[in-house]
Parts: structure tokens; C-alpha cells; sequence
């Protein structure tokens, strides 16, 4: 591979990458209830950040190889570091696309839920147990007429209690635990 080459499809890579971060944001801070055009956003935003992050991440491989290829040292303690480094410098692309998106995600709710939140007492309706996952609960919420659904991580609640919620105004997808959410940004 050309240095033009490599800076091309790096190039690309991250605009591309980029273009999936923003659309994957879009879909996150939709105001609309379900739909298949938000599901479908998603899984582009999910592909486009995909291909955006190997496109950069093959070249930095391939770079890689080729500037350690003159360490043909044959003990296993030379070589395992600079393969281990290797591999953590090929798969930085698709890690920094997560922590980018997680960090915007959590900044976005943590301000639609300061800025507009309102709290709501909920009845626990339901749970979700994911295997090797997740635990969520299930409950409804009444937000300008229309109920909405709430799903949250377990914390400390189980089904049938009766528990507090904030979500926001603005935007209701975003809700929390409001005691949680209180506790941990006091």
C-alpha cells in the first residue's frame, strides 16, 4: 500500500466513521416513539462506523507489520510485546468509536434529564433477564397524554414496586432511576 493510498483510506475511514457517529447520535436523541426508519438508521450508523473504523484500522496494521518486520528476534518474551501492541494499535479505531459515542450519549441524557427532567412515580411491571447480560424492568409512564414505555437496569428494585422515575420533558425517551440519578449527581 502507497502512503497516498493509506492516507486515503484513513481518511475516508474516519470521515466515514464519523458520518456513523453522528447518524448513530441522531437516532439516540429521537424524540419519536419506535418506528422501523430509526431502527434501520441504526444498523446504517452501526455499519458505517464499522467499515469508517477498519478502513482505518487496516492500513494502521499494515503499517505496523511492516515497521516491526525488522525485530525478527526468535525470543518469544521480544516478540509477544510488539505483536500485543500491534493488535491494541489495530483494534484503537473501533474502541475509540465506543468510548466517543458513550461519551456523548451519557452527556446528552445527563442534560435532558438536569435541564427537563420531571419526576414520575412508576409501577414495576415487568423485568427483562438477559443471559450473561443485562437485567432490566419494565414500566409505563404518562408523558402529555400519550404512556411510554420505560425500560432501566435492575439496581434495586424488583417487580410490583412502587418507585420513583425522572425523564425529561424534551425528549421522554431519556429516564432514570430518579433517586440513583440524584445520588450520583449531587
Amino acid at each position: 500500500m502507497s502512503l497516498k493510498e493509506t492516507l486515503l483510506a484513513i481518511i475516508s475511514g474516519i470521515l466515514l466513521a464519523a458520518f456513523g457517529e453522528w447518524l448513530a447520535y441522531y437516532v439516540y436523541t429521537s424524540k419519536v416513539q419506535g418506528g422501523f426508519y430509526l431502527g434501520f438508521l441504526g444498523i446504517i450508523a452501526f455499519i458505517a462506523v464499522l467499515i469508517g473504523a477498519t478502513l482505518v484500522a487496516i492500513p494502521l496494521a499494515i503499517t505496523m507489520d511492516k515497521s516491526s518486520g525488522w525485530l525478527k528476534a526468535k525470543s518469544v518474551f521480544v516478540r509477544t510485546p510488539i505483536y500485543l501492541f500491534g493488535v491494541l494499535y489495530s483494534i484503537a479505531p473501533f474502541v475509540l468509536a465506543v468510548v466517543t459515542f458513550y461519551h456523548f450519549a451519557n452527556k446528552y441524557t445527563f442534560h435532558q434529564l438536569k435541564t427537563y427532567g420531571v419526576r414520575q412515580t412508576v409501577v414495576i411491571t415487568d423485568e427483562i433477564i438477559g443471559r450473561n447480560s443485562r437485567h432490566d424492568l419494565l414500566f409505563e409512564y404518562e408523558h402529555e397524554g400519550k404512556i411510554w414505555e420505560g425500560m432501566i437496569d435492575h439496581w434495586k428494585y424488583n417487580v410490583g414496586d412502587t418507585v420513583d422515575i425522572i425523564y425529561s420533558t424534551d425528549n421522554p425517551h431519556e429516564v432514570a432511576w430518579y433517586d440513583k440519578f440524584t445520588q450520583e449527581n449531587k
